[in-house]
């Protein structure tokens, strides 16, 4: 079933930005023009006045800061993004995840066909003097997916304590559960853009139906934007401003990993030369290699093609009793990335659990 067209009150948006005390520039025939909020920049961030799609032309290709207005207002505005979406599209309207913050993320309008596009001519903009790289067009949540902090994402939530993840953690990666199949989400953005995520089923995988079938479906999903998966690296955001990155698999071993800093995830043991692109984009120099031991495989890989770009670190659960990092506590996990050897190049892994 398609999803319905995003019900915009153009008037509302009007009405919204007039009354607001903002100060703008209204020269622009196309757009408001505001100083951007998220980067500072004077006279960056754009608001399309036919169908309210923002832009900041300075930090949409280092954040991705673009999408719907709701997002943008609410940092203007000093109000939560819920607030802002009841004024510009009615209360009764859900689509978007209703997290009562001030944190803002940007996500994809259903906008006429042709029009979504965010070349500095359909803003008004081409004196806007910045040269934007293409981004990520990012998805939509589906509407029943709830905050796990949400009182339809307790069973998500419970789910995650159970296995020593806090509410406060969730909430920090803004985590989320879906009630009708069973499976917290993780997101995936680029640029602060939501371009996907992997859900993975709280409950067991296998079980056995009346007819005494043993049935069975996948512990873990991933939904990508189409061209994105080699490209982008889970928790991304735990790269900036930091010079190491903790590389693991999946989802739940890289928030085992927090307070290490830098804990991203490949969604898989391989990880892909545009992955290590992302890297090399955020300035890392430490690569700490997190992968499951079963990985030995592409460890050897990742040694070999980048040994001589990154200092490069093993990080192992060996010793600690846990089968990985998914299963132990954060703080030994830590232990584990303060205890971590240098990888010499000629090293050779061996597993033989494959």
């Amino acid at each position: 079933m398609p999803r319905p067209t995003r019900p915009l009150r153009v008037e509302a948006l009007q009405d919204l930005i007039s009354n607001s005390g903002l100060s703008f520039n209204d020269r622009n025939t196309k757009s408001w023009v505001f100083d951007c909020p998220k980067c500072g920049k004077k006279e960056k961030l754009y608001i399309r006045r036919r169908d309210g799609r923002f832009v900041c032309f300075y930090c949409r290709d280092k954040e991705g800061f673009s999408g719907a207005p709701e997002f943008a207002l609410a940092l203007l505005l000093d109000r939560t993004v819920g607030e802002v979406t009841d004024a510009l599209y009615g209360p009764e309207f859900k689509a978007t995840p209703r997290i009562e913050s001030k944190f803002t993320y940007s996500v994809r309008l259903n906008l006429e066909p042709g029009s979504d596009d965010d070349d500095d001519d359909d803003f008004g903009a081409s004196d806007a003097g910045e040269t934007a790289q293409t981004s990520p067009k990012g998805l939509l949540y589906p509407l029943e997916y709830q905050s796990v902090l949400a009182p339809g994402g307790a069973k998500g939530l419970a789910y995650l304590e159970g296995r020593g993840i806090t509410a406060e953690v969730a909430a920090r990666y803004e985590l989320m559960y879906d009630p009708l199949k069973r499976r917290v989400v993780f997101p995936v953005r680029s640029r602060g853009v939501l371009v996907g995520w992997q859900a993975r089923l709280t409950g067991p995988h296998e079980w056995v139906d009346a007819q005494g079938q043993t049935k069975s479906m996948p512990k873990i999903l991933t939904t990508m934007e189409e061209g994105m998966r080699d490209y982008v690296l889970g928790f991304e955001h735990r790269l900036v401003g930091s010079e190491h990155a903790v590389l693991t698999e999946g989802p739940v071993d890289a928030l085992k990993c927090d307070l290490c800093g830098g804990n991203v995830f490949s969604m898989g043991k391989s990880v892909s030369e545009g992955q290590v692109e992302r890297l090399r984009a955020h300035g890392v120099k430490r690569l700490y290699l997190g992968q499951d031991p079963d990985a030995s495989k592409e460890t050897q890989l990742l040694v070999r093609r980048y040994n001589d770009e990154f200092e490069l670190w093993y990080m192992t659960p060996e010793g600690t009793g846990y089968e990985d990092f998914g299963a132990m506590p954060a703080e030994c996990a830590r232990e584990c990335f303060l205890g971590a050897e240098r990888v010499h190049p000629r090293r050779i892994f061996l597993s033989f659990n494959r």
